[in-house]
């Protein structure tokens, strides 16, 4: 057979660990009558900068680059840890919360589910080639993930609302801190991580999103917020929530409310 290209390719049977983004809401976009160059530059600035900035902050060892794969598709970005490193995983899990805050911190916010978890996984890579081969222009860039993990993931979150959940195969090798902050995910073997400073993060969201009248009305004994279940979803009613965000949204604050014992 002749060789067309040289290409890069990692196999990992049963130990790949993978970060699974989806991020809600593209499909709508791509179906919309936006002009295209339009939904391009809204991917861009809303969702590829803000992580590439934060990849660079959280990762900013020099070796950080061989660290992961990074594959990006349709509304989904899959990162693939290539070997181990001390701490990886828990700078994972705080980029992965952080990424999301910031998303969920533009106006309107976006929206995304993402997942670790170890599964099958593999990777084809076409580095740039030389001039006399057939993928020679400098503009043609392939790439090729699959696997087990991709289509466990994207099942596993599907129909769960907006955070950040991790196998519950990997509980063991999560550092204590992070556990403490784990919520156990109605009839899927997941968890859901809260943010360390989860209940401030949640009352600032849920304060930037209300009217000062609605503010008023949960505010009691001085700048504390008491919040119900039933305060929560009126408040949330009277944001500037769109119905959909809303629903997603929802049992996010309510866990970093304390205000639920699992995630539904």
């Amino acid at each position: 057979m002749t060789k067309l290209f040289d290409m890069t390719k990692g196999v990992f049977e049963t130990n790949a660990t993978l970060a699974y983004i989806d991020l809600c809401g593209t499909k709508d976009l791509y179906k919309s009558d936006k002009p295209i160059n339009d939904q391009a530059e809204r991917m861009a600035e809303n969702f590829l900068l803000p992580f590439f900035l934060k990849f660079a902050e959280m990762f900013p060892q020099p070796d950080a680059k061989s660290l992961f794969n990074v594959y990006i598709y349709g509304d989904s970005i899959m990162m693939c840890r290539r070997y181990r490193s001390e701490g990886a995983m828990a700078t994972l899990i705080e980029f992965l919360l952080s990424y999301q805050l910031e998303l969920l911190q533009k106006s309107p916010p976006l929206l995304s589910r993402a997942m670790i978890g170890r599964y099958p996984f593999f990777y084809l890579n076409v580095p740039p080639q030389s001039c006399n081969t057939t993928f020679a222009p400098e503009h043609l860039h392939i790439s090729l993930c699959g696997g087990k993990g991709l289509v466990a993931m994207d099942e596993l979150l599907h129909g769960l609302p907006a955070g950040v959940y991790v196998s519950s195969d990997l509980r063991d090798e999560l550092d204590q801190v992070v556990k403490d902050r784990l919520m156990p995910v109605h009839c899927r073997n997941l968890s859901f991580i809260k943010h360390a400073d989860g209940k401030k993060i949640a009352e600032n969201l849920l304060c930037h999103a209300l009217s000062e009248n609605a503010i008023d009305r949960l505010l009691k004994a001085g700048s504390k917020i008491a919040l119900s279940q039933e305060l929560l979803k009126d408040a949330l009613e009277k944001s500037e929530y769109q119905d959909e965000v809303m629903k997603k949204l929802s049992p996010w604050f309510e866990a970093h409310l304390d205000l639920a014992t699992e995630i539904k």
